[in-house]
């Protein structure tokens, strides 16, 4: 499972394409359809850490350092806000181990896809660690334009995130973190 899309196949009642563009990409849960597409505010409420996440273009993150994710069915108004009227997901991310380690993930071909994914935890002390990981991506299009022979639909992306976590004993823990993305998309196919 590597983004949303790839979530709600194995979801029973949570649908997500984002054939045209992530621009315009709203989860359905249970058949409750946003009516107005482009609207700002979901009837799917979705959540990073516990952070509401508004804007449809950002509900769709790379799922490099998601430990799990969590989706409720149903209205959830009373546990996750008045966004939360067909069901919510959250995410929630990896913290840092207490061992050196990391991962590299590559998927692409010669002629459409490629994306690149790696991670780091480092651990300072035992009462704090470091999580980081990036990602870069690079899509012609699934489309091909008969008349010029182009690809179209395609885009391209990099970004990535930093965990601090510090834990001084098993009743404190403060965990900071960032992240940033630069997506660019082509014209979507018409």
């Amino acid at each position: 499972i590597v983004e949303l899309e790839d979530l709600a196949l194995s979801t029973p009642g949570l649908a997500f394409e984002d054939y045209s563009s992530s621009f315009s990409a709203a989860p359905v849960m249970r058949g409750l359809t946003q009516i107005n597409v482009s609207s700002e505010v979901q009837n799917v409420a979705t959540f990073v850490d516990g952070v509401y996440i508004q804007r449809n273009y950002a509900v769709d993150i790379s799922l490099a350092d998601v430990s799990r994710v969590e989706v409720v069915k149903g209205p959830q108004s009373a546990l996750f806000g008045r966004s939360a009227f067909a069901g919510a997901v959250q995410y929630v991310t990896k913290d840092p181990s207490d061992v050196l380690e990391g991962d590299l993930f590559y998927s692409g071909n010669s002629e459409y896809d490629n994306e690149v994914r790696g991670s780091v935890s480092i651990p300072i002390n035992d009462e704090l660690g470091m999580l980081v990981n990036g990602y870069a991506w690079d899509s012609q299009g699934y489309y091909k334009n008969v008349a010029t022979d182009d690809y179209v639909g395609g885009g391209n992306g990099a970004g990535g995130s930093v965990t601090v976590k510090w834990e001084p004993n098993d009743s404190i823990g403060v965990k900071w973190r960032t992240e940033y993305s630069a997506d660019n998309y082509d014209v979507a196919a018409q």
